[in-house]
């Protein structure tokens, strides 16, 4: 077969590279009300403003990778004083602690890490607790995680509590490496990231099992994760950076300062519309190809798990209208992949790929979605086997592309709103205004 039929001959209409380029194609409109933060290219964790897109990196194996374009719902962070640990919001636990402010630079560059060292000789808990989130709010069986930034000191070990709820979960970690020394009352999961500068945002989630209140707790511990024992005076780690908030995966940064309640990052919301859009797309046929990765799945407050969006083609009319839309997951198999049509009838067209196993965090996918009217839509995962499934038929006229955001079902309660935002990065988007064969879908998402 000659490379020809393997690959693409015809262009992209739309080529949207955000881990290459870091910028916007123009023909993009991007908007959030808030300041939200990522970590740079220099390492730094940075603070976007308002109406400012994110372009997202990790640290790994000493190096700083691009991870593309961050498109996250909205979150609530419910410390107060996020970055001063001093006693006051903050709360001493058991033998207590002792807290010296700005003591280290912090992973934002700026010399605002607090010390918190052991207190006396007692074998008691050595902790400090953030301000509380009210049970009213939260409520039973609602997932809620702990985060913060921690760095060694003269103290290697610490334990990170989502404290409260009836159900408090929590990890105890070797700053020295990052490395996991044990689990703490099972909780639902957790996450070890390290940053620049040996620091390291750990991150615990546990679901509530009342309506009692909850906290982000960090312990201070001994080599096997003890948290009653005897320790030296002075001796403790960096924190930085609490954040508390209500979902199953911890979100990005969300600063804060004295204000009851915390701090909201309000949502990212991306587009193309009017006459960028009618030039670029192909009612008749066409070709979805997205590059993303989530950082965790949109789970409802009653624990249904809904999509995480990763686009969609669609009107402005009714919320359920949609022509083309990919996304990760779902109510009914959260563990899938899916190019969905809605056609005039308000009836679903939906190829997908549920038979790879769980969808797992922060792991890109490519995956395509094909179609022609009058023959069947078809999508293809990760160099897979092609997926078909119903004619395409008349669906509705679109006005809009919708990055980001792939699903809207008009749930209340719905994780970052009803849009069902994807929660992740996206690495490449592409739109082809031709049917891809077969082959070529495969060999794209290779």
């Amino acid at each position: 077969m000659s490379i020809r039929n393997v690959f693409p001959t015809v262009r992209p209409s739309l080529n949207l590279n955000f881990a290459r380029s870091k910028t916007l194609d123009p023909r993009i409109t991007f908007s959030r009300t808030t300041t939200a933060t990522y970590l740079d290219s220099d390492g730094l964790l940075k603070t976007a403003a308002a109406d400012e897109p994110r372009f997202d990196h990790k640290y790994e194996n000493g190096n700083i990778v691009s991870l593309g374009l961050l498109i996250e719902g909205g979150e609530t962070n419910s410390v107060r004083k996020s970055e001063d640990l001093t006693i006051g919001r903050w709360t001493e636990v058991g033998d207590g602690v002792t807290v010296t402010t700005n003591q280290a630079v912090a992973p934002d560059g700026n010399t605002t890490a607090d010390k918190v060292a052991i207190k006396t000789t007692g074998s008691g808990v050595k902790a400090i607790q953030s301000s509380i989130l009210s049970g009213s709010i939260s409520g039973s069986g609602t997932a809620i995680t702990s985060s913060i930034f921690c760095k060694a000191a003269e103290h290697n070990y610490v334990s990170v509590e989502m404290q409260g709820g009836g159900n408090s979960g929590s990890i105890v970690v070797d700053l020295s490496d990052g490395s996991l020394i044990t689990e703490v009352s099972s909780p639902d999961s957790y996450k070890i990231e390290p940053y620049p500068n040996d620091w390291y945002r750990i991150s615990v989630t546990s679901t509530t099992a009342n309506t009692s209140a909850t906290a982000l707790r960090v312990h201070l511990t001994d080599s096997s994760g003890n948290s009653t024992w005897t320790g030296t005076i002075g001796n403790g780690v960096y924190l930085w950076g609490g954040q508390h908030e209500v979902g199953a995966f911890p979100t990005s940064y969300i600063p804060t300062d004295d204000t009851s309640g915390g701090k909201t990052r309000e949502p990212d919301n991306v587009s193309v519309t009017g006459t960028d859009f009618s030039d670029f797309y192909n009612q008749s046929e066409g070709t979805l190809y997205a590059s993303a990765s989530i950082l965790g799945k949109n789970i409802h407050t009653t624990g249904t798990e809904y999509p995480n969006g990763i686009c969609k083609i669609s009107d402005t009319g009714s919320n359920l209208a949609y022509s083309r839309v990919l996304y990760f997951g779902g109510q009914a198999d959260p563990d899938r992949v899916t190019f969905g049509n809605r056609d005039a009838s308000a009836g679903s067209i939906s190829p997908r790929d549920d038979t790879f196993g769980d969808i797992q965090l922060n792991q890109y996918y490519k995956v395509c979605g094909a179609y022609i009217t009058n023959d069947e839509q078809a999508m293809c995962l990760n160099g897979r086997d092609i997926k078909f499934n119903g004619t395409n038929v008349n669906p509705p006229t679109p006005n809009q592309f919708l990055i980001g955001t792939g699903y809207h079902g008009a749930i209340g309660n719905a994780p970052g709103g009803d849009e069902m935002y994807l929660n992740g990065h996206i690495s490449e988007l592409r739109y082809y205004p031709k049917r891809l064969s077969n082959d070529q879908l495969q060999n794209l998402t290779k």
